[in-house]
């Protein structure tokens, strides 16, 4: 047995035009999102590095009036010495990584600063696997579907399968070593490092068909919150509303 889902060809991958996407959103939470223009977006040419840093303002007197920059503005562009002389100008961090900045600055992930609520007992038709090693005692995911309510599986190795049970609140499935000695890697390295999370991928896909499923979530063990994103507005869900959804007593 080798299912190796995670390299299926990139050609499915694009195939999806408006319509199927459409499709497959049935039952989902609306999703509407405009994209917000800054008033004003200009570069800003590092000379000691020969590099460039993308800058956004959101409003006029972001621009004109608390700008430090100011004086380094060529009525085009921005120029200045290094990265850090911009940082602390800006009173941000700039790094060598860094490839755009608003001012003020804003997170590229936007503050959260709504709640996302609904009615109790509300969970994802499909059903919802994380794939966990490691982290029995600070699993991220799990306790955010915890906090919402979600009803969910983690899948293990056996010699972790005790201290997922202690510490834990989710229904834990104990990954069938066959699937690991039949998971192909496509390199030479066997069994001298970890085979990463493929083989207990597709443990989930089959256990989601025996239960009789079409479809199923599966998610990595280190997502600490899940949230919607809509109207311009980011809310951290507080319930399983996330998903095509089925109501429980």
């Amino acid at each position: 047995m080798s299912l190796l889902v995670d390299n299926y060809p990139q050609s499915l991958k694009t195939k999806m035009n408006k319509k199927d996407i459409e499709k497959e959103w049935t039952g989902m939470p609306e999703f509407v999102q405009k994209k917000v223009e800054p008033f004003k977006k200009c570069s800003i040419f590092i000379k000691e590095d020969e590099t460039a840093i993308i800058i956004r303002f959101d409003c006029e007197e972001d621009f004109k009036k608390d700008n430090p920059l100011s004086s380094y503005y060529d009525g085009k562009d921005f120029h200045i010495e290094s990265r850090e002389f911009l940082a602390e100008l800006l009173k941000q961090k700039i790094t060598n990584k860094t490839k755009s900045i608003w001012h003020p600055f804003k997170s590229h992930w936007g503050a959260t600063r709504y709640k996302y609520v609904g009615e109790p007992n509300i969970h994802p038709w499909y059903p919802v696997y994380i794939v966990s090693k490691g982290r029995s005692h600070n699993g991220l995911t799990t306790k955010a579907l915890n906090d919402m309510g979600v009803y969910h599986f983690i899948v293990v190795e056996q010699s972790e399968y005790h201290l997922y049970k202690k510490s834990c609140n989710a229904k834990i499935l104990v990954l069938p070593q066959e699937y690991l000695d039949d998971y192909d890697t496509c390199d030479d390295l066997g069994d001298t490092r970890s085979k990463g999370p493929g083989a207990a991928r597709n443990f989930c896909i089959d256990h989601s068909k025996r239960m009789g499923c079409e479809k199923h979530w599966v998610m990595d063990d280190n997502l600490d919150a899940f949230h919607y994103l809509n109207r311009i507005k980011n809310a951290r869900s507080k319930l399983g509303l996330l998903w095509p959804q089925r109501k429980t007593s």
